[in-house]
């Protein structure tokens, strides 16, 4: 219910349109690490992964490239 209302709040703050590209690259480093982490035998199938860290880690890199983009402009 936490990441429900965080992406509830992310997407009134910043907007659908900034918001869905962190969205969709924190669904896709969430999938890798689930992954990997089935793969390596760290977790099993029935395990959930929390999404907040995922949403964190893609906001970042995502206020990164604007600030590398915005400063080769």
């Amino acid at each position: 219910m936490g990441d429900a209302m965080l992406l509830l709040a992310m997407g009134v703050w910043c907007g659908l349109r900034e918001s869905f590209p962190i969205i969709l690259f924190a669904f896709i480093l969430s999938g890798l690490a689930g992954g990997i982490w089935l793969l390596a035998g760290k977790r099993k199938r029935t395990e959930t992964l929390p999404f907040v860290p995922f949403l964190l880690c893609s906001s970042i890199l995502s206020c990164a490239a604007e600030l590398i983009s915005s400063a080769a402009a």
